[in-house]
């Protein structure tokens, strides 16, 4: 399953308009990556770890950006 994101950053282009970033996650717990990564980036670090904490898992989740497809 993959899940397409578009997240703004909240950091402002040259023209005014807030570039987003898009995020493709993949895998079989596309949902918890999701979840992870948005309250990484709104929240902080500390968030993030007690969600992972909650949702028992220890694995790295496999996260692709535009950069890494080119």
């Amino acid at each position: 399953m993959q899940i397409h994101m578009l997240i703004l950053d909240g950091r402002i282009t040259k023209n005014g308009y807030t570039k987003p970033e898009k995020l493709i996650f993949k895998g079989d717990n596309v949902v918890e990556c999701c979840i992870i990564k948005l309250c990484e980036l709104y929240f902080g670090p500390k968030v993030k770890d007690k969600i992972e904490d909650k949702l028992g898992s220890s694995e790295k989740y496999k996260i692709i950006t535009l950069e890494d497809l080119k």
